[in-house]
């Protein structure tokens, strides 16, 4: 009998799409396919410039799914999302791998007021944000070892 994994796919779909916040928070890199999650919409979170997903009927949020996130970094990353989401399973389509089952960070369902009705472009956040987010990740890993 085989050994169950104790690693995980990871569904992103905000900042994290972006490697290097994805490498300042996990103090490594993991390899990644782009993938599709259905029935499901990605909005600003009000007064920040992350997003946060909440199921939306016939919505889709392409993202970036890291294969293989080992149980150390999945507690990291725990950690920077924060009180304001939830990690659940999900069922995303990478074009590479097919449908795959994927942890994603859902808005709990008591603060899906905070989210706007503004979607999130990556473009936006890269060119206005990513530099000062990239200061305030790289510490990240560091703070989880203490």
């Amino acid at each position: 009998m085989s050994q169950p994994r104790s690693d995980l796919d990871v569904f992103t779909y905000g900042t994290l799409v972006v490697p290097e916040v994805m490498e300042a928070v996990a103090g490594k890199s993991f390899p990644s396919t782009p993938a599709i999650l259905e029935g499901y919409g990605a909005f600003l979170v009000e007064g920040e410039c992350f997003p946060g997903i909440t199921a939306t009927s016939g919505g889709t949020v392409p993202g970036l799914l890291y294969l293989g996130v080992d149980p150390a970094t999945v507690k990291l990353l725990d950690r920077f999302e924060g009180e304001l989401y939830e990690r659940k399973r999900v069922a995303v389509r990478s074009d590479p791998l097919g449908l795959m089952s994927a942890q994603a960070y859902v808005v709990k369902a008591d603060a899906k007021e905070r989210l706007t009705t503004e979607e999130w472009d990556v473009d936006t956040f890269r060119k206005e944000h990513l530099e000062e987010w990239l200061e305030v990740c790289a510490t990240f890993h560091d703070k989880g070892k203490r």
